[in-house]
């Protein structure tokens, strides 16, 4: 997105996505994640163009500052 990836991280209580433009882990990977929540994230033009999850077209994400993935 816009130069950027995401990924879905779940503690088994909620789901949120992740903007990152840092690179994303791996699928399954267990991940530590620094960032700042943001509801009301715009896409702009992109959001018109793609098909975006519902749970990433709903504007609430959490904006990647820093993440290291375990095993």
């Amino acid at each position: 997105f816009a130069g950027r990836g995401a990924y879905r991280i779940d503690d088994e209580s909620a789901q949120l996505w992740v903007i990152s433009d840092r690179g994303v882990p791996r699928k399954g990977a267990r991940v530590i994640i620094k960032g700042r929540i943001r509801e009301g994230f715009n896409f702009g033009s992109l959001g018109d163009r793609i098909n975006l999850p519902a749970g990433l077209a709903s504007g609430l994400v959490l904006m990647e500052s820093s993440h290291k993935a375990t095993n």
